[in-house]
């Protein structure tokens, strides 16, 4: 059985697909941001207990890191009703 992008505590597995749900601004001058709704990946998941961020490279190119969990959408589970964007990951 394949593992699931998301652990029983609701974190996320690192290389799991994600979508920004809301605008990332660059933390680096003249860095690239990422606009709501840009796919990509979990590349590393750092932190303990309650306080978990994550790295996320996106389909853009950026690199960003110390991304909370409610910034990030896992389409099969956070909507699975909204079919918006489950073309981007078949």
């Amino acid at each position: 059985m394949a593992k699931s992008d998301v652990t029983a505590d609701g974190s996320l597995r690192k290389r799991a697909k994600v979508v920004a749900k809301e605008d990332i601004p660059s933390r680096q001058p003249g860095g690239v941001s990422v606009p709501a709704g840009m796919p990509g990946k979990v590349a590393m998941v750092s932190g303990f207990g309650p306080w978990i961020r994550y790295w996320v490279r996106f389909e853009n190119g950026a690199l960003l890191g110390s991304i909370d969990r409610d910034a990030l959408i896992v389409p099969s589970i956070d909507d699975p009703e909204d079919k918006s964007v489950s073309w981007l990951f078949r």
